[in-house]
């Protein structure tokens, strides 16, 4: 069976460990507004392995299906 070069899982560009979607915590009404307006959505994503986060547009995040 050939391997595939392409990932579907987004990596650490640290250590290659796989990048997790977090959600942030938003606690007050001014942090909630503040995302429920933003005009392009974005993930946070955190490495698995050491920790390291980013944040990603939606449409140039890569997760598994």
């Amino acid at each position: 069976m050939t391997k595939s070069t392409s990932s579907l899982v987004a990596t650490c560009p640290d250590c290659g460990g796989i990048l997790q979607p977090v959600a942030l915590e938003r606690l007050t009404s001014s942090e909630v507004a503040l995302s429920d307006a933003a005009l392009t959505p974005t993930l946070h994503l955190q490495c698995l392995l050491c920790g390291h986060e980013e944040d990603r547009a939606d449409d140039e995040a890569v997760l598994p299906a």
